[in-house]
This record gives structure tokens, C-alpha cells and sequence, in this order.
């Protein structure tokens, strides 16, 4: 959105202000998704920086060349953090959920509606990166954005520690 304002004098309050928007619709996403885990992190998570754009975009030429929706990035220690423009959630079989803790991702709006519907489901969640090493522990996994809502995971590739999941969706990622 632009929005514009006339200054040219002190007395012009019949001019005002334009405003001009832009409306496409959002391309479509499967109902889930593929997605892969590369090591990678992001140097100041917690803030959306431009540099972000410029530091991703090997990672984004691997997304094209794998065909998957998002890279979930881990740490050296294999710690799961974020996706590269998503929140990267773990459901274990017990019924609770995994994320990173705050300060170590960029805190979504839809994280946040996650994160409410699992208080208000009674759902625990533990904020603590996921391991990518327990991917096969997992009973699913689910990414969030603003542009995908809540996509659950039918396969995550990440080299030695692949799972695919053709399960039902958990009941958080239905709630939401």
C-alpha cells in the first residue's frame, strides 16, 4: 500500500491524501507440503532484515532444485529453527508441539494464532528446537506463514533423516 499526502502549503486541506494498493491472489499451496532441512541459520532471527533476502538465496535456489515448498533450516548441533519464510512446528506422539523458542526465530503472527490454539486446546508445547535427528520420533510436523496459514508436512528430506507422513493432520493443525 502507498499512501500519499499533499504538502504543497499550510491551506490545502481540500487536497488530502491518495491511497493506492496492489491486490493479487496468492498462488496456490497443496493442502501439504514437501519441504527439506539444510544446516543454515539466520544471524539476527528475531528481525526482519533486509540482508535476510541476499543471505537466503542459495537456500532458495536449492527449494527450486529439490521441487519442495519451504527449507527448514537447523543449526550445527541440528537444532530445527525456522523455515526460510516459515515457523517450523514438531507434533510428538504424545499430542504435544515443539517450536524454537522466540529468540531464535522470527515470531509470526501465525505462530502466534498456533500457539493460542494450543494454549486454549490444552495442547503443551515446548519452546525448544526440534531435533532433526528425532524427525522419524515425530508423529508429524507443520510449517505456518502468513501466506500458508498451517501446512502439515507429508515429507520432510533432510539427507540421513527423512520421514514422510501421509497422517492425518493433528488436532492443532486442524484446529487452526
Amino acid at each position: 500500500m502507498l499512501l500519499t499526502c499533499d504538502t504543497v502549503g499550510e491551506h490545502t486541506p481540500h487536497r488530502g491524501f491518495d491511497v493506492f494498493t496492489f491486490v493479487q491472489p496468492l498462488p496456490y499451496v497443496e493442502p501439504m507440503v514437501r519441504v527439506s532441512a539444510h544446516p543454515a541459520e539466520r544471524s539476527n532471527p528475531t528481525i526482519k532484515d533486509v540482508q535476510w533476502v541476499q543471505d537466503r538465496q542459495h537456500l532458495e535456489e536449492i527449494q527450486q532444485l529439490e521441487g519442495v515448498n519451504e527449507v527448514i533450516m537447523y543449526d550445527c548441533s541440528g537444532q530445527v529453527t525456522e523455515g526460510l519464510q516459515t515457523n517450523f512446528f514438531a507434533a510428538w506422539p504424545d499430542g504435544s508441539l515443539q517450536t524454537a523458542c522466540d529468540e531464535r526465530v522470527l515470531a509470526g503472527t501465525v505462530r502466534k494464532v498456533v500457539l493460542d490454539v494450543a494454549r486454549e486446546h490444552g495442547i503443551a508445547v515446548r519452546f525448544e528446537c526440534p531435533r532433526i535427528e528425532d524427525a522419524k520420533l515425530w508423529e508429524s510436523c507443520f510449517i505456518c506463514s502468513t501466506s500458508r496459514l498451517v501446512k502439515p508436512v507429508c515429507e520432510l528430506a533432510a539427507r540421513e533423516h527423512s520421514r514422510q507422513s501421509k497422517a492425518q493432520a493433528p488436532a492443532v493443525e486442524q484446529a487452526v
